[in-house]
């Protein structure tokens, strides 16, 4: 009788673990499909500026007040998608202000935001509007190489030797999709300034969302993922407002900036690209982060990035960028590298991926936000 009952809640567990397993890539895969399809609206927002106009777009500073003016507005759709779209469509609008207040875990989306936001979103908009959507988007790929290595030396995190053979696959990912022998050659032309600009901006966004992985994965598994998108939103558009836009107008004057407001944001198809952005962006994040408690942190990042496809076919099919044949290489091999670092098979499938050196007990993990943050 026991042994027939033991028989019946393995069924059960092995049917609940398959479940779980099956809607965790479900999940994922739908995140990384948006995800791409994100590329297309982030790409087409770079159109609209008219940098002939010398007059609003100055020769030397003209990237960089695009950059602010389209930073900015990109800022304020998602806090505008995040808070009403999600939080007040999951009738959740009063726990906005409760996230918030609740310090222990808002302040590391806080720190989220001060990497990513004028760090990652500065970079990978410089490389998107000088280098090019699918440049960004490759090499947006190398943060999880730079989330191992950061994770290793701020939280002891083991480099497992997948681990190191998947960061080696990545780097020689990141090598193709950066092209040296290009890169020299830019560097050689009188306007290279451009590009390293761009080469720069896509670097520094690969690692600011590395770093942002990390403090994110810290409370992932306490915050719910509508929060943290409109923790993230809020914080995001604050710090644009509030920090960003100032500096811009004292390094630039804040005549410049405003004219370059006023000339993208009387342009309706900018609101319009930057919601359908911000949507693409947030329900991916959705997919992303409800697959992590189904499949593992580690996985679902394997999944995620698998972005990369789409975001490259709808950038052909609608944007018309040929995808030049190193960065499709580059692109490849860096998640190959991914998906080796963080795959495990079998029983392993369904468990955490977290490793760490020297763990006392395995209350560690639950104890992070208490005693790291």
């Amino acid at each position: 009788m026991t042994n027939e009952k033991d028989l019946r809640l393995n069924r059960l567990i092995k049917k609940e673990r398959d479940s779980r397993v099956k809607w965790g890539f479900m999940w994922g895969i739908l995140g990384a499909i948006l995800w791409g399809m994100g590329y297309v609206p982030a790409v087409a927002v770079w159109k609209l500026p008219d940098f002939s106009m010398t007059s609003i777009f100055p020769e030397g500073n003209g990237l960089f007040l695009a950059l602010v003016a389209i930073a900015f507005g990109a800022g304020i759709a998602k806090a505008s998608v995040s808070v009403l779209f999600w939080a007040g469509g999951e009738g959740k609008l009063s726990d906005v202000p409760k996230a918030i207040k609740h310090w222990k875990i808002s302040k590391v989306m806080l720190l989220a935001t001060l990497v990513a936001s004028p760090v990652g979103v500065a970079g990978y908009q410089l490389a998107v509007g000088t280098v090019g959507g699918s440049f960004a988007a490759a090499a947006s790929l190398l943060f999880g190489a730079f989330a191992a290595l950061i994770a290793k030396a701020l939280y002891k995190e083991k480099i497992t030797r997948k681990a190191a053979i998947g960061i080696t696959l990545i780097i020689i990912g990141g090598i193709f999709v950066f092209n040296p022998f290009l890169l020299i050659a830019d560097l050689s032309k009188t306007n290279s300034l451009i590009a390293i600009i761009g080469y720069i901006g896509g670097f520094a966004a690969a690692l600011a969302w590395g770093l942002e992985s990390v403090f994110v994965s810290r409370v992932s598994d306490f915050y719910d993922y509508c929060m943290s998108m409109t923790c993230r939103g809020v914080f995001d558009v604050l710090l644009w407002g509030f920090v960003c836009v100032p500096i811009a107008m004292l390094a630039f004057g804040s005549n410049a900036v405003i004219s370059a407001m006023i000339h993208i944001y009387t342009q309706p198809a900018f609101w319009v690209w930057e919601i359908l952005y911000a949507l693409s962006i947030y329900s991916a994040y959705v997919g992303i982060y409800r697959s992590l408690p189904l499949i593992g942190a580690g996985r679902g990042s394997s999944v995620s990035a698998l972005y990369v496809i789409p975001g490259f076919l709808a950038l052909y099919i609608f944007m018309g960028d040929v995808i030049k044949w190193w960065i499709l290489a580059g692109a490849a091999i860096a998640v190959m590298g991914t998906v080796y670092m963080y795959w495990d098979s079998g029983s392993e499938l369904s468990e955490g991926t977290r490793a760490i050196d020297d763990t006392p007990s395995l209350s560690r993990k639950t104890t992070y936000v208490e005693e790291e943050f």
